[in-house]
């Protein structure tokens, strides 16, 4: 199987699982309930499900400041591997300040690093490989933070230091995190708000691509990437990138 960058029009049976997801009325560009993972161009991208493990998504850099941050997106874990990212918006060195959703050994976690106060971490309970996933961790900088799978809050944290600025030039990167360590499986219809979104409105999220979104939805709404099908790094027709649907962070495929 190739990767992201090489050849991303693949499929794959995976495994067999069926989410129960409700379709009628709603926009999908995956079928989640299905055995096989579909080509990129019907809603996945394959981000390191070869043996390779060297694929991301760079999508430039994205200002925290001292907003209220969600994140959601669909995976597909072929391999977990502690720490490998979904998206991370965290710097490398020192402090690694910034924010970050990621599997863990058996699951999925989200941390926040703050420069001064230390990390704060929330973990899901343990998940299976070859099975979709939505994840969604909600960042409130007047509390908490919030981990939900497949519109079910699972763990929540106290914030250490809530108006401490994460600010950074670092870009962001789908598929790997801060270190480098590279997510394995597949990901797709990735959003991120600067806004706290409600449970309600997680589960509403969950079955849409950027079409699919309400006005209210897209309030506060930075970035969303489809991952349906390769453009040109600027989101026109071409190669080599991922289109931003709603702004101008289009992603260069690493």
């Amino acid at each position: 199987m190739l990767g992201l960058g090489s050849n991303i029009s693949k499929t794959g049976k995976l495994g067999v699982h069926d989410l129960g997801i409700v379709t009628s009325d709603l926009v999908l560009k995956h079928n989640y309930d299905l055995s096989s993972v579909q080509p990129l161009s019907t809603g996945a991208a394959d981000i390191n499900a070869d043996a390779a493990a060297n694929e991301y998504i760079n999508v430039g850099a994205i200002p925290i400041t001292t907003n209220d941050v969600t994140i959601s997106a669909w995976v597909y874990v072929a391999t977990f591997v502690d720490e490998a990212g979904i998206l991370s918006n965290r710097i490398t060195s020192g402090s690694k300040q910034g924010i970050e959703l990621r599997c863990d050994s058996d699951g999925f976690e989200m941390i926040i690093d703050e420069a001064a106060s230390g990390s704060t971490a929330s973990a899901s309970t343990a998940k299976n490989t070859n099975q979709w996933y939505h994840v969604c961790g909600v960042w409130d900088r007047d509390g908490s933070q919030y981990m939900y799978v497949d519109g079910v809050l699972e763990s929540s944290s106290s914030i250490v230091n809530r108006d401490e600025s994460l600010t950074h030039a670092q870009a962001v990167s789908i598929g790997k995190n801060h270190g480098g360590t590279d997510f394995r499986g597949y990901i797709c219809n990735v959003g991120y708000w600067n806004r706290v979104l409600t449970q309600a409105e997680i589960k509403s999220i969950m079955n849409k691509n950027y079409a699919g979104l309400t006005s209210s939805e897209k309030e506060d709404l930075v970035s969303w990437w489809n991952l349906d099908e390769e453009t040109a790094t600027d989101g026109t027709a071409g190669t080599g990138g991922i289109k931003d649907y709603h702004s101008t962070n289009h992603g260069t495929l690493s």
